[in-house]
């Protein structure tokens, strides 16, 4: 195909516009039925295959519907992970298909508008100081445990937590999660402005306005003094662009970027982790929704990575795919296009650094394609010095799935097609009580899986935490004490729309939340999600609970889609404290915030605070909300 010879987006891009012209896709085209709404055509012909359809990591339309505005979906559209497919679309185009999408005219409601300059702390910040009590990164150390040992919060003082202040965060999604470091709290909105506040009061000491996505929670690192122009760094990656940043942590200043992947699909979806002077980095990619899209895609040539980078200049270190060998040419799809492989096996989530043993942990995801690779739905250990595979554990075979084929074999669809069942939690790295240390990590599946790190790799145990078995799906993260395993799930059901009045319905799954024996995997107690109503109504309300959990001595912390966040007894699961955080709440940055379900990130615990993300469900901002005991 000539747009083959094309290079970076541009090439993707005209690929999109040349589907566009050759399928005749148009808001006009004379096949289509009459649109009861304007939009409804290109929906139809764009979007409805995968949205209508949708995987884990791809929202159904009632769902984008109630936690996105329609300016949102025109910026996706525009210069967002969603360009290609509006290649060849007027304004006025992008404009109805958004509406249609979220039943909500353009300018029918004010904009909610997060100022970075409200609410600044009356005094400067302190010299910062990497000392006390932290939570650094997505799983709060480099082993990512999310198990906090001393938190200044006792389980007797649970059902005292109550509000101390939010802080409203520009976009609705809130995917990030607070960072506390030398009592400054860290994070990265969904709207792309990146904050330090003062942990305890929410006053913002700086804020950085980037005018990109980014998803992934922050880390923070003091640099090498000889050769660093700042003492600490907050790390971060853009969602669309695969460009990781370092920023004073002082400051805010930009101290450099790197670029770790030139695929035109590349997605940096998780946090990296920081350990000594090395930053590494996960990537992911979008490939499979492009791909599954139209056969004229040339599928595929993505594969997983993990990338060290210098923590005080920026500079690439190593970069270590997952799939060592590079993608050749293999056989011609239906569509007449040339196809390529191995690809896939994406790295979703935070990987994980074994320090005794010189290993960096990751998760993979599913492959993309026929050709055969051991590296998929894998867990992978690589040198953290030099980036070889040292080691790989996979626990399915032939998982090679691409978006939107739903069992058919033509285009780029594999034959035959896997189930589809990433790693998107972050390997937690424990030390059993007789030495042996032990990696446990929750699959798609609804399947915790433990591997032994002094083996290899060799699986110790497995267990199911679904609801009911086999329909279970872990994606936010677990938590783990010095002897359980504690995981969120939430039901892998059907999509199924229902439209009343104008309205759409989208049933929404089950949660529950499991605790299993850290060496032997038996499970010690599953609690299902209470069935409550949404402070917002009965449109997207579900109890799912898909948010990574937290623990501390005696508790567990865990958000569910329904707004609520509770506590649970880590012995036997009894519900401790349970606050509804579905409706708004005046921010101490000066606008409305959350009001949502908790959906990304999860909780974090320093010094007697207990720090949550919430989305919001009007399209408004999300919310960080702080509590603390009386909240005092």
């Amino acid at each position: 195909m000539m747009c083959w010879k094309l290079t970076g987006d541009a090439r993707w891009l005209a690929l999109a516009a040349t589907l566009a012209l050759q399928s005749g896709i148009t808001a006009t085209h004379a096949d289509q039925p009459a649109a009861a709404e304007p939009g409804a055509a290109i929906y139809a012909a764009r979007c409805a295959s995968c949205h209508d359809r949708p995987t884990d990591r791809i929202p159904p339309r009632g769902y984008i519907s109630l936690l996105r505005s329609p300016e949102a979906v025109v910026e996706t559209l525009r210069r967002g992970s969603m360009q290609p497919q509006a290649a060849g679309l007027g304004a006025g185009e992008i404009d109805a298909v958004a509406e249609f999408i979220t039943a909500k005219k353009l300018g029918a409601a004010p904009a909610v508008k997060v100022d970075p300059a409200a609410n600044r702390c009356a005094s400067s910040a302190p010299p910062l100081r990497a000392r006390g009590a932290t939570w650094n990164g997505w799983g709060g150390d480099h082993e990512n445990k999310r198990y906090v040992a001393a938190p200044g919060l006792s389980v007797r003082e649970l059902p005292r937590l109550k509000p101390k202040w939010a802080f409203a965060l520009p976009g609705s999604m809130a995917w990030g999660q607070a960072v506390i470091v030398g009592g400054r709290l860290f994070t990265a909105s969904h709207g792309g402005t990146i904050y330090s506040l003062d942990a305890r009061s929410g006053c913002t000491y700086w804020a950085v306005e980037t005018n990109t996505v980014v998803r992934t929670t922050v880390s923070v690192g003091a640099l090498p003094r000889s050769s660093a122009p700042a003492r600490f760094a907050v790390f971060y990656g853009e969602l669309e662009t695969g460009i990781v940043h370092a920023r004073d942590a002082e400051s805010g200043a930009l101290l450099w970027s790197t670029k770790v992947d030139e695929h035109p699909f590349v997605r940096l979806t998780a946090a990296p982790v920081l350990h000594a002077d090395r930053l590494y980095v996960p990537v992911s990619s979008m490939e499979e929704v492009t791909a599954g899209a139209s056969g004229l895609y040339p599928c595929c040539s993505f594969r997983g990575s993990i990338v060290a980078l210098d923590t005080a200049s920026g500079r690439m270190v190593w970069k270590a795919h997952a799939i060592t060998d590079e993608p050749r040419p293999t056989k011609v799809n239906s569509d007449g296009t040339r196809m390529f492989g191995p690809a896939g096996a994406a790295i979703w989530s935070t990987p994980t650094v074994d320090a005794k043993r010189g290993l960096v942990y990751a998760g993979t995801g599913n492959s993309y394609t026929e050709v055969e690779t051991e590296v998929s739905d894998a867990l992978v250990a690589f040198d953290m010095r030099t980036g070889e595979r040292k080691w790989v554990s996979q626990v399915l075979k032939g998982d090679n799935s691409i978006v939107n084929c739903g069992g058919r074999v033509t285009g780029n669809c594999p034959n035959p097609e896997g189930p589809n069942l990433d790693f998107g939690s972050s390997p937690i790295l424990r030390t059993l009580k007789n030495r042996k240390p032990v990696i446990v990590v929750g699959n798609e599946s609804g399947i915790v899986y433990a591997f032994d790190a002094a083996n290899r790799g060799k699986q110790l145990w497995q267990h199911e935490v679904g609801l009911p078995p086999g329909e279970g799906s872990l994606l936010g993260g677990q938590a783990a004490d010095e002897d359980t395993v504690y995981a969120a799930s939430f039901q892998r059901a059907p999509v199924e729309e229902v439209y009343e009045e104008g309205h759409v319905f989208t049933p929404l799954p089950r949660g529950a939340l499991t605790a299993l024996d850290l060496r032997t995997g038996k499970r010690r107690w599953q609690i299902e999600a209470p069935e409550v109503s949404c402070a917002w109504g009965s449109e997207g309300c579900s109890h799912g609970q898909r948010a990574a959990v937290t623990a501390i001595p005696g508790a567990v912390f865990s958000g569910a889609l329904d707004g609520h966040i509770r506590a649970y007894a880590a012995r036997d699961g009894a519900v401790l404290w349970d606050f509804d955080a579905g409706q708004a709440m005046e921010s101490v940055n000066g606008v409305k915030a959350g009001g949502g379900p908790i959906a990304e990130g999860g909780q974090t615990i320093v010094d007697g605070i207990l720090y949550v993300n919430v989305s919001s469900m009007s399209g408004g901002a999300g919310a960080i909300i702080a509590f603390s005991v009386d909240g005092k």
